[in-house]
């Protein structure tokens, strides 16, 4: 995207007249347009679908479309989901993130309401399109644990391209 220089052909000093020195201007255009050249476009919002990434085949209801942009590699991915009534006693992960994370980058999950309250951090797995649960030890939480809570959140993560 390069910046219209236009205005800046009749531009002067203010002061006695003379015109702005076009090879300055041009200088400093071309130093704007290859930093912005260095900044990656952002995409449009995408919209995707949060699962049960546990292996138990639970169905989460999503409250709201789920949200994603990608800027470059970084994803900010949103959701607003319900966990089911359950009994079942696999560790507690959410599945469906719209694009895979980079090997060797884990990502995070930042609440913003929950209400189950030994819930306390998520990460991103690498390599992976899920979200792993934990609590406040930095153990697994069980889907039985987070039965009929409610989560709304933010994923932040390095996509693997």
């Amino acid at each position: 995207m390069a910046l219209d220089r236009t205005y800046f052909n009749t531009l002067t000093d203010g002061v006695a007249g003379t015109p702005v020195d076009k090879a300055m201007i041009d200088a400093i255009y071309d130093d704007v347009d290859a930093a912005l050249a260095l900044i990656p476009p952002v995409g449009t919002p995408t919209n995707w679908t949060v699962i049960d990434g546990s292996g138990a085949a639970l169905t989460i209801t999503n409250n709201t479309q789920a949200k994603a942009i990608k800027i470059g590699q970084l994803v900010i991915a949103f959701l607003d989901i319900n966990y089911p009534a359950t009994a079942n006693g696999s560790n507690a992960v959410l599945g469906g993130l719209p694009y895979t994370a980079h090997a060797t980058a884990y990502g995070a999950f930042v609440f913003s309401r929950m209400s189950e309250s030994t819930l306390k951090q998520g990460q991103i797995s690498p390599s992976g399109t899920t979200i792993t649960l934990y609590d406040q030890t930095g153990s697994n939480v069980t889907n039985a644990t987070m039965s009929g809570d409610l989560i709304k959140g933010m994923a932040v993560y390095l996509a693997s391209s």
